[in-house]
């Protein structure tokens, strides 16, 4: 489903992914956190009370979906398309259907992730992908991922997984609640790594019995995913448990902007209410982004082609492509960065780094420890 490890719009995507179109490098923040140390890099006025997902979605949604109301969280504790073409996706048994997942949205208003990333393909070229593989090392902090199993939890396109793949991992599973996106990273294997140990299959990050099944994985990536399920804290409860002990949760969840928040939420929400709604965000919502960026761009003379030579660079990924995820990516739910750290933190897990996006839209990016 993968938000594609897309940017809000107009962002350049640095997997804090992204700052709108004219802000400077210095608004993303990132920290390397010791053991132990606590996260104060946000306001914490209100952290008194409990974590609770943020409203995105409807009281009728999150009673369909068992949504979870609040955690006692306790403060600063120690934070040509060819995939087009496949065979229909076949999951481990025939006509397995995700349990705990469900239409997490109204009929209709969940965005075709998938569709998307079959369109992100055609673009997909070595440049692409070589810049992924930075992104994970500079992450992760490691050169090789050798030795190491990898869990892409939500993996949209595949890159991702690829990118890992080519680290090193193995074994790699790869799973998506899309199945065009299956089909997706399917392809990926296919043309790039058509004998890697990697199993890639559809499934649901709500569905606790599916993923106690796959086991314990030295990497779980759940790179801009967990936001998109229609109930972001029980899927993060059950991943961080597909962790090892010693192994690292890479995570990234939009940044709660408050009544900003609210307001993406409508125009996601008109997104995917059909073709006339696509047609009037998108012609709204474009032309801003890119107007944003030209007069930013003009105004500090610089090359306006440039930004979108240069977007790729940040992680591999394609500017309209993550224009588009930004504009139609529902369900849609955010977290401000302290209380996704302390949520982990009361669950065992060690914050190791962690990069903001400061006061913007966007994804903050985390990895946590699991002790060994």
């Amino acid at each position: 489903m993968r938000d594609a490890k897309a940017s809000p719009p107009g962002r350049d995507s640095s997997r804090s992914n992204g700052y709108f179109l004219g802000r400077q490098d210095n608004d993303v923040q990132s920290h390397d956190v010791d053991d132990g140390q606590e996260f104060t890099e946000m306001s914490t006025q209100d952290a008194r009370r409990s974590v609770v997902p943020r409203r995105v979605t409807s009281a009728r949604e999150r009673a369909k979906n068992g949504y979870v109301q609040s955690h006692d969280v306790q403060q600063n504790k120690p934070v040509v398309d060819m995939c087009a073409t496949q065979a229909p996706v076949q999951d481990r048994e025939q006509g397995y259907e995700p349990e705990g997942l469900g239409p997490a949205a109204d009929a209709g208003e969940r965005f075709a992730f998938g569709k998307n990333w079959r369109a992100f393909l055609s673009v997909l070229n070595d440049e692409r992908i070589a810049v992924a593989e930075e992104s994970l090392r500079g992450m992760l902090e490691m050169d090789s991922l050798a030795g190491r199993s990898w869990l892409d939890i939500g993996s949209g396109s595949g890159l991702f997984s690829l990118a890992a793949a080519r680290l090193g991992a193995s074994p790699i599973h790869s799973f998506d609640y899309d199945p065009d996106s299956v089909a997706c990273t399917r392809e990926l294997k296919r043309r790039y790594q058509p004998a890697a140990a990697w199993t890639i299959e559809r499934g649901s990050a709500l569905d606790g019995g599916y993923l106690e099944s796959l086991g314990r994985f030295d990497i779980v990536y759940a790179w801009g995913v967990l936001h998109h399920t229609g109930n972001l804290w029980r899927a993060l409860e059950l991943v961080r448990r597909r962790v090892k002990p010693g192994g690292r949760l890479f995570i990234a969840i939009y940044n709660d902007q408050g009544l900003i928040s609210r307001a993406w939420t409508l125009v996601k929400r008109t997104y995917n209410r059909g073709r006339l709604g696509r047609m009037l965000m998108t012609g709204c919502f474009v032309p801003y982004f890119a107007g944003r960026g030209l007069a930013s761009d003009l105004i500090h003379l610089r090359n306006p082609a440039a930004r979108y030579r240069q977007y790729q660079k940040q992680r591999g990924m394609s500017v309209v492509h993550d224009w588009r995820d930004w504009l139609g990516g529902y369900p849609f739910e955010v977290a401000r960065p302290d209380e996704v750290v302390r949520f982990c933190q009361a669950r065992g897990l060690t914050a190791v780094k962690v990069k903001t996006c400061g006061r913007s839209l966007g994804n903050n990016e985390f990895v946590f420890a699991k002790p060994a």
